[in-house]
């Protein structure tokens, strides 16, 4: 992931689709709405797994799915707090295409909008997007990097402190005597 001038990043080591599924809880519990998070990584990265944290960390109480073939869902929450806009670019050629489904209306309420296989899009976006890139290690294994904006460095502050998963699911640092060579790479 190309770092963000002014970003601060944060990695997590998953060892299983629920621990992927709780780090996304919990940046979920964290956004207050109006963010855009772009979600990348090759297919079977966990993309989905991840938007369907994010919506059990904001109250989402229906069953968030990919919209590979509609392009958008959109999830309203039932706690009071922000909804959200799930979009997959996938099927979308270029920002041209993406204007004619309506994609600004996706970025004008106080909703959450998360946005998988982004392309165009995502590079329109600038530095205002938090980004989270998943990469598969092995298995069920994944390395998740997210990259906060300068303008949301509170928020990139709190999430440094939330609790990891579980101890199958670490952050680079608290490795310790269990990284191998290619985790050291990405440090």
């Amino acid at each position: 992931m190309a770092v963000q001038q002014g970003s601060f990043d944060e990695t997590r080591l998953s060892r299983s689709a629920d621990g992927t599924r709780e780090i996304g809880a919990g940046l979920g519990r964290l956004l207050r709405g109006g963010e855009v998070v772009v979600l990348t990584g090759p297919f079977g990265a966990g993309k989905t797994v991840f938007a369907q944290g994010v919506a059990d960390g904001l109250d989402i109480d229906e069953h968030l799915t990919s919209p590979s073939f509609t392009l958008a869902n959109s999830y309203p929450s039932e706690a009071g707090g922000p909804g959200i806009h799930h979009l997959d670019l996938y099927r979308v050629a270029s920002i041209e295409e993406a204007l004619t489904f309506g994609l600004e209306e996706y970025f004008e309420d106080d909703a959450v909008t998360l946005i998988e296989w982004p392309g165009e899009v995502g590079n329109a976006l600038g530095e205002e997007a938090i980004r989270v890139e998943l990469a598969i290690e092995e298995a069920d294994h994944r390395r998740i990097a997210i990259s906060f904006p300068a303008g949301l460095h509170g928020l990139a502050e709190q999430f440094q402190t939330t609790p990891q998963p579980g101890p199958q699911d670490l952050r680079p640092d608290q490795m310790a005597g269990f990284q191998t060579s290619r985790q050291r790479e990405f440090e």
